[in-house]
Protein backbone atom coordinates (compact mmCIF):
# COMPACT_ATOMS: atom_id res chain seq x y z
CA UNK A 1 0.00 0.00 0.00
CA UNK A 2 1.53 3.29 -0.99
CA UNK A 3 1.36 5.88 1.25
CA UNK A 4 0.42 9.99 0.07
CA UNK A 5 3.48 12.15 1.51
CA UNK A 6 1.10 14.93 1.05
CA UNK A 7 -1.77 13.33 2.67
CA UNK A 8 0.21 12.68 5.81
CA UNK A 9 1.43 16.23 5.96
CA UNK A 10 -2.09 17.67 5.61
CA UNK A 11 -3.11 15.24 8.87
CA UNK A 12 0.29 16.46 10.60
CA UNK A 13 -1.29 20.35 10.11
CA UNK A 14 -4.98 19.26 11.07
CA UNK A 15 -3.58 17.83 14.19
CA UNK A 16 -1.53 20.56 14.99
CA UNK A 17 -4.45 22.68 15.03
CA UNK A 18 -6.63 20.72 16.54
CA UNK A 19 -3.85 20.47 19.40
CA UNK A 20 -3.85 24.51 19.25
CA UNK A 21 -7.60 24.41 19.68
CA UNK A 22 -8.01 22.51 22.62
CA UNK A 23 -4.89 24.05 24.14
CA UNK A 24 -7.15 27.69 23.89
CA UNK A 25 -10.25 25.87 24.50
CA UNK A 26 -8.45 24.74 28.36
CA UNK A 27 -7.60 28.64 29.14
CA UNK A 28 -10.97 30.05 28.21
CA UNK A 29 -12.69 27.55 30.20
CA UNK A 30 -10.34 28.10 33.25
CA UNK A 31 -11.02 32.02 32.54
CA UNK A 32 -14.91 31.39 33.02
CA UNK A 33 -17.10 31.16 35.59
CA UNK A 34 -21.11 30.18 36.35
CA UNK A 35 -23.08 33.27 36.04
CA UNK A 36 -24.16 32.32 39.95
CA UNK A 37 -20.59 31.42 41.03
CA UNK A 38 -19.50 35.41 40.16
CA UNK A 39 -22.37 36.80 41.72
CA UNK A 40 -21.49 34.82 45.07
CA UNK A 41 -17.60 35.59 44.63
CA UNK A 42 -18.52 39.17 44.09
CA UNK A 43 -21.34 39.20 46.57
CA UNK A 44 -23.77 40.66 43.94
CA UNK A 45 -27.40 40.47 44.18
CA UNK A 46 -28.48 38.84 41.14
CA UNK A 47 -30.90 42.05 39.68
CA UNK A 48 -27.99 43.89 39.94
CA UNK A 49 -25.61 41.48 38.36
CA UNK A 50 -28.81 40.99 35.60
CA UNK A 51 -28.73 44.79 35.19
CA UNK A 52 -25.03 44.99 34.38
CA UNK A 53 -25.05 42.20 31.92
CA UNK A 54 -28.50 44.18 30.48
CA UNK A 55 -26.07 47.37 30.05
CA UNK A 56 -23.26 45.02 28.32
CA UNK A 57 -20.71 45.97 31.16
CA UNK A 58 -20.94 42.11 31.42
CA UNK A 59 -21.22 40.05 28.78
CA UNK A 60 -22.46 36.08 29.46
CA UNK A 61 -21.23 33.24 27.60
CA UNK A 62 -22.66 29.55 27.16
CA UNK A 63 -20.15 26.65 26.03
CA UNK A 64 -22.35 24.97 23.42
CA UNK A 65 -23.33 21.55 24.36
CA UNK A 66 -24.23 22.96 28.31
CA UNK A 67 -26.98 25.22 30.06
CA UNK A 68 -24.99 27.11 32.06
CA UNK A 69 -24.02 30.51 31.42
CA UNK A 70 -20.86 31.72 32.15
CA UNK A 71 -18.59 34.95 32.50
CA UNK A 72 -15.13 35.82 32.32
CA UNK A 73 -13.09 36.31 35.73
CA UNK A 74 -10.47 38.51 34.30
CA UNK A 75 -13.93 40.77 33.21
CA UNK A 76 -15.13 40.63 36.49
CA UNK A 77 -11.64 41.55 38.15
CA UNK A 78 -11.08 44.50 35.73
CA UNK A 79 -14.60 45.70 36.83
CA UNK A 80 -14.49 44.89 40.83
CA UNK A 81 -12.90 44.97 43.95
CA UNK A 82 -12.68 41.75 46.01
CA UNK A 83 -15.63 42.68 47.88
CA UNK A 84 -17.70 43.05 44.71
CA UNK A 85 -18.13 46.58 44.78
CA UNK A 86 -17.63 49.00 41.87
CA UNK A 87 -14.04 51.04 42.36
CA UNK A 88 -16.23 54.10 41.21
CA UNK A 89 -18.47 53.60 44.11
CA UNK A 90 -16.08 52.79 46.69
CA UNK A 91 -14.35 56.22 45.40
CA UNK A 92 -17.69 58.01 45.66
CA UNK A 93 -17.97 56.69 50.17
CA UNK A 94 -14.61 57.99 50.38
CA UNK A 95 -15.01 61.09 49.67
CA UNK A 96 -18.50 61.61 51.49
Amino acid sequence: MKTNPDLHEQLRQLNQKVQALHSSLSDVRQNLISAKRAREDYELGKTFFYQLVKDGVITLYRIPGTRKVYVKRSELDAIFEPTGVIEGEMAREERA
